[in-house]
């Protein structure tokens, strides 16, 4: 079957969309299931979405992925259509100094953001969320795994996905984690290539985005800086929930580490960038995590989404944290890759993609 362009889709009624879901099952691989159509709101997109799910018989419990239509897409972003707002200028002009950047952030990120284009898009069938690559199943019996989870236990139960506990003993680093009740080891480094990623993606039967692919996924149809609007927020990195954990985190650091955590945790007060986009897509989150991307030979060539934490760990402002999750975000320094280095573990995901015919 034809898959309908964004355009049609729009048009279609709940009920012709959930009919499109459950015949595109139909034709889907084996372990895809149909599971609704749900409609997604962030900034002002708001879209129906098919859902479907993927249970694999190697592979984690069900994953959830979406429908996303082709079409021609405009993206990138105008730099010069960019109003910020005082406390942005505030934010940026410590950064500046300090890095040796623009001193206006406009200029900054004319350099940093991919221009504006238009491109025609296939439809495609998404993960709803990214999963961090260089993992594999690890051997319960073997005595160097069983002490990490042994020593790890406490840290490791109830941890979301990226949780992990390591160990080093006689030339030989291990460092493990649990994920949806499997124990998982991380790979060797050196292992841990754009080819061999590339490889490993297409023998399930799948590929990861292209650049303007993931622009796509990641802006949702919006045309704001950031998939949410035009702004963040310039009292806390994206990887802090409030103004006050912000303040915490920054004792903590110069406690060197000493400082306890309160027992109460912090309240949420904004949390845009952590909901899903009008596409249903758990997306560029959180700097540290970059989300590989491939060119059209089907090599990975580079990664979006995030900096690695560079700015963070680094100590910059507020807006350069933000930075690398706006959708058009580009930096060469951070978002190359070179297919004879090996990927760094621990800030590396994948997002898989299917091709619809």
């Amino acid at each position: 079957m034809t898959p309908p362009d964004l355009e049609t889709w729009a048009a279609l009624s709940v009920p012709e969309k959930q009919a499109f879901g459950e015949r595109l099952a139909k034709d889907l691989p084996t372990g895809f299931a149909f599971a609704g159509v749900i409609r997604h709101e962030l900034g002002q997109i708001a879209r129906e979405v098919a859902h479907f799910t993927l249970a694999e018989a190697k592979g984690p419990a069900a994953t959830a992925w979406v429908f996303v239509p082709g079409g021609e897409a405009r993206l990138g972003f105008d730099a010069m259509m960019w109003e910020p707002e005082a406390e942005e200028r505030d934010s940026w002009a410590g950064t500046a100094e300090g890095y040796g950047l623009a001193p206006d952030p406009i200029v900054h990120l004319k350099d940093v953001l991919t221009p504006v284009r238009t491109a025609v898009l296939p439809p495609l069938l998404v993960e709803a969320e990214s999963r961090e690559v260089g993992w594999r199943p690890a051997d319960p019996t073997d005595a160097l795994v069983k002490e990490v989870l042994a020593l790890g236990k406490k840290h490791l139960r109830g941890r979301a996905a990226g949780g992990s506990s390591s160990i080093g003993r006689d030339g030989r680093d291990v460092r493990v984690r649990r994920d949806e009740a499997r124990t998982l080891i991380a790979e060797e480094a050196d292992d841990l290539t754009p080819e061999r990623l590339a490889a490993t993606v297409r023998a399930g039967g799948f590929r990861y985005p292209t650049d303007d692919e993931w622009e796509r996924l990641c802006d949702g149809g919006a045309k704001t800086l950031w998939r949410w609007g035009e702004h963040a927020p310039m009292d806390r990195y994206p990887t802090d929930v409030s103004p006050a954990e912000a303040r915490w985190r920054t004792a903590w650091a110069l406690s060197g580490g000493t400082l306890d955590r309160p027992a109460e945790g912090f309240e949420t007060d904004w949390d845009l960038h952590l909901r899903p986009n009008a596409l249903g897509l758990c997306i560029a989150q959180n700097p540290y995590q970059q989300e590989v991307v491939e060119n059209a030979a089907g090599e990975v060539v580079g990664t979006r989404g995030g900096d690695g934490g560079c700015m963070l760990c680094g100590g910059a402002g507020f807006l350069a944290g933000w930075l690398p999750l706006a959708t058009a975000w580009r930096e060469p320094d951070f978002c190359g890759l070179d297919s004879e280095v090996a990927l760094y573990p621990g800030h590396t995901f994948g997002r898989r993609v299917l091709e619809l015919g």
